[in-house]
């Protein structure tokens, strides 16, 4: 039986943490858990770390090198040195066994980084220089790298949804006509655009409001209370909170950052929920609407 291709996520936690965690969560999606290995999933307490790395590397069909900003120049606080430049740095050791077995390794350039010099790294590592690099500046940019996966490296995409806390949602984006017949029943809500990388197009269409309280107390209060409805939907809003107000934005990330029926209903409960802290009001409503 022939092993199950496996991507092999290389990073460093004080350069790109929160891109690697981003990258190796969409190729899990589409290929499986077991496809990917990246250290947050894969380490557990008590488990021989540096072992369970050296299995993965050998394991590996790819190396995905996912370089930040810091990656390059990031010291050893103890030592000052270059971390790149002591020989038993695992990034480092990563580097070299994926140059030399001479399996794909490929470099994801992220958060506005470069990729470095042959002359400012490691002999041991200056082929990495010479490997075609992929930037990324937004999730389009992973869902090409899949592509790629699947075209070169044999990686197949898997036939069943799995259970992330981030699922891909296909939900259909409302029209405009659906989008206000919603907001008659919602006041205090707006719809608004503005321009991001991670929308459809380029614009991100989202359903704000902004909620006022008696205190910066009862703000807080009300988004521990609505963290459970939130948590079971799995539909999370963006929200800012400042002394007593609270600015909620909703739409739906898997669909270009649009508005779906999901936003509606998590505005329709955000809504319910407020009733019992809006200032100078006593507490009343209707029943909460189902989850």
């Amino acid at each position: 039986m022939t092993e199950k291709p496996l991507a092999f996520v290389s990073y460093r936690r004080d350069d790109a943490r929160d891109w690697a965690n981003l990258i190796a969560e969409t190729l899990q999606r589409q290929f499986g858990p077991d496809a990917v290995f990246i250290d947050t999933d894969r380490i557990r307490v008590g488990d021989q770390w540096n072992r369970t790395i050296e299995e993965a590397l050998e394991r590996a069909t790819v190396v995905l090198s996912v370089i930040g900003p810091k990656w390059l120049h990031l010291q050893n606080p103890e030592t000052g040195q270059r971390r790149l430049d002591v020989p038993d740095d695992w990034v480092r050791r990563e580097i070299e066994v994926a140059l030399t077995s001479s399996r794909p390794l490929l470099p994801l350039i992220v958060a506005g980084a470069t990729l470095p010099t042959s002359r400012a790294l490691p002999t041991s590592i200056t082929a990495l220089h010479e490997r075609q690099a992929f930037k990324i500046e937004d999730r389009h940019d992973i869902d090409i790298v899949v592509t790629e996966f699947a075209n070169r490296l044999g990686f197949r995409r898997i036939e069943t949804e799995l259970d992330f806390p981030t699922p891909v949602d296909r939900a259909p984006e409302l029209n405009d006509a659906e989008i206000a017949e919603a907001l008659k029943r919602l006041p205090g809500w707006e719809i608004e655009k503005r321009d991001s990388k991670r929308g459809k197009d380029g614009i991100a269409i989202e359903l704000v409001t902004t909620l006022k309280f008696r205190s910066f107390e009862d703000a807080i209060h009300y988004m521990a209370a609505a963290a459970r409805y939130i948590s079971r939907t799995d539909h999370h809003p963006f929200w800012e909170n400042q002394y007593k107000d609270l600015r909620i934005r909703l739409s739906t990330w898997d669909i270009g950052l649009r508005i779906a029926a999901k936003d509606i209903k998590l505005a329709d409960y955000l809504l319910w929920l407020y009733r019992d802290y809006i200032p100078g009001e006593q507490p009343a409503g209707p029943a909460s609407p189902s989850a």
